[in-house]
């Protein structure tokens, strides 16, 4: 059996695959088996999935139908058979290291999960450029065992993804911990992140990144009016998974409220404009319902967020204007800070263009 299986979710990215792949590959961590599967592309990429299989029989392809990222994903978790299971999309990579050193730590502490930081990258003129995203501001939440149920800290500041780290096959399908399948590919790790953390007993967070995930992929959703709402129906799912769990209800839905403020802002943010004012709408609704739930018990809550939530419930429309002004200003500064630098570019004996 293999120590880690790794799944693939592959739909239309032939320009990254190869690279992928060839990451996965050259694991110094050898004993993992590689499961990728095609949610009906319409590129090359089965055929690069095939090429690859016929080389190496640790890859094993799988081909259907599309059904959106969720339903790629559980395919592939009903399909393993490792010890522990990772992700990568198939528009990242991973350094050569990531299992092998992830995967010791995992056995060494007995964890349900085990997760590290990741470099954001972009390409720009041939060259890669990169930043590192942390999961902590201090070095004291790294390389300790944590319960979640104990520290919320780790709800609070880690980034929702599933790919930066490896989780036991076994704790997966105890707690019958599983993607969303809504259709597309957005939002879906909120909840597989929510469902694990809600679960696990024994975790860990390492100080070191081994994960490139790719920012600058064209083919972005956050212009589809189809995915607007993609946020709403993945913490619908998380809400059913709370619910369907009474003692995990009590111990996190302040947690899930909070949460869910900032994922519905972070989309806000990140959708086109002409979208934006019935966007907020439907939060005002949303956060109506969630301060209901909690009974006027609001303490422990982030106050920013429980200050915000109540602005937007009180007048969405007053929260998306003064928004739009405030944003406009901040675009209006940055424009007059870029303006200045030109011009002291162009200064007598600057570089002239």
């Amino acid at each position: 059996m293999a120590i880690v299986s790794v799944l693939v979710p592959v739909y239309n990215t032939e320009k990254y695959l190869k690279q992928c792949i060839k990451s996965i590959l050259k694991q110094t961590l050898t004993d993992i088996e590689i499961i990728c599967v095609d949610d009906g592309s319409t590129d090359s990429s089965p055929k690069i999935l095939d090429s690859f299989a016929k080389k190496d029989n640790r890859i094993k392809v799988i081909h259907k139908s599309n059904a959106g990222y969720g339903h790629t994903v559980n395919t592939g978790i009903r399909n393993a058979k490792g010890e522990f299971i990772g992700v990568v999309d198939s528009d990242d990579y991973i350094s050569a290291e990531m299992y092998e050193e992830l995967f010791k730590k995992a056995r060494e502490h007995d964890l349900d999960f085990i997760k590290s930081d990741f470099y954001e990258i972009r390409s720009y003129r041939g060259k890669i450029y990169r930043k590192k995203i942390t999961s902590f501001e201090t070095v004291e939440m790294y390389d300790n065992v944590i319960a979640p149920c104990d520290n919320s800290n780790v709800f609070n500041y880690v980034t929702m993804n599933v790919w930066t780290g490896i989780y036991k096959r076994d704790f997966i399908l105890k707690n019958n911990i599983r993607f969303n399948e809504s259709p597309g590919a957005a939002f879906q790790d909120n909840g597989f992140w929510f469902q694990a953390l809600c679960m696990a007993k024994r975790i860990m967070f390492i100080d070191k990144a081994f994960y490139r995930y790719r920012k600058d992929n064209p083919k972005s959703s956050v212009n589809d009016r189809s995915k607007v709402y993609d946020i709403v129906g993945e913490y619908d799912f998380i809400k059913r998974f709370l619910l369907s769990h009474p003692a995990e209800y009590e111990k996190f839905i302040k947690i899930y409220v909070i949460q869910k403020y900032y994922a519905y802002m972070d989309a806000y943010r990140r959708i086109g404009g002409k979208f934006r004012l019935d966007f907020i709408r439907k939060c005002a609704e949303e956060f109506s319902k969630d301060l209901e739930s909690l009974r006027c018990d609001y303490k422990e809550l982030d106050e920013h967020a429980f200050t915000e939530m109540l602005r937007i419930s009180d007048c969405p429309e007053m929260y998306y204007y003064e928004r739009t002004i405030d944003d406009c200003n901040r675009q209006y500064e940055q424009m007059q800070i870029d303006r200045d630098l030109i011009k002291s570019f162009t200064k007598k004996g600057a570089v002239s263009c």
